[in-house]
């Protein structure tokens, strides 16, 4: 298998199945993704969607302490790190739409995979994780405490943390780029996870033609 890829998923949307999609397809693991930079990276392209310069949450990452031109370093030095991206294995993160990561990424003819799911269950996800295990940190402390309170401030944002309709309109940008598949966890679980074995299979169809494995 020759090919790279960068898989772009939106916070709970089932990170986690896509990568044992593409373990179960042949690719690995980069050590490229435990980077520091990493980070830093999603924090730069996040600075993008900042309401009127407003610091607020996003799912997925929290506003830093730290200087914007560090930050940006993290994006410089991701884009640097596709290069060194080995053939057979694949990059995952919660990358919001970068107009400076997508062109990097067609110069170099890495395909990208965006996994989306639906928004309610996003949502779901995102407050048992909160209720449950207090995670993430920084969101957990700026939401209510009970799932209610929690649905509704994630759902609407508040004056730290982004709206639901935000947390995704970041990342849509992925959808118009010619090289990018955006595909649905409710395609992708199959029936073991309450899907469809004929949209998985498809689905699963649908990967191996883009990624070339």
């Amino acid at each position: 298998m020759s090919n790279r890829v960068f898989c772009a998923t939106i916070p709970k949307c089932s990170t986690h199945l896509l990568r044992a999609c593409f373990l179960r397809l042949g690719l690995d693991h980069t050590p490229l993704e435990v980077r520091p930079e990493r980070e830093l990276a999603v924090q730069a392209i996040y600075q993008a969607y900042q309401d009127e310069g407003e610091a607020r949450l996003f799912w997925g990452s929290a506003v830093p302490s730290m200087d914007d031109t560090t930050i940006e370093r993290g994006l410089d030095r991701l884009i640097d790190d596709l290069d060194q991206l080995q053939p057979g294995t694949f990059f995952m993160g919660h990358y919001a739409y970068s107009p400076r990561l997508a062109a990097a990424l067609r110069e170099r003819e890495i395909p990208v995979v965006l996994i989306a799911r639906d928004p309610r269950a996003a949502l779901l996800s995102m407050v048992d994780s909160v209720v449950h295990r207090g995670v993430p940190v920084k969101l957990a402390r700026n939401v209510p405490t009970d799932a209610e309170g929690i649905a509704a401030a994630l759902t609407v944002g508040n004056e730290a943390v982004h709206s639901l309709q935000a947390n995704f309109d970041a990342f849509r940008g992925w959808l118009d780029e010619p090289g990018a598949l955006a595909i649905w966890f409710e395609d992708l679980v199959g029936p073991r996870g309450g899907g469809s074995l004929t949209h998985q299979v498809a689905t699963v169809e649908r990967l191996v033609d883009h990624i070339g494995a």
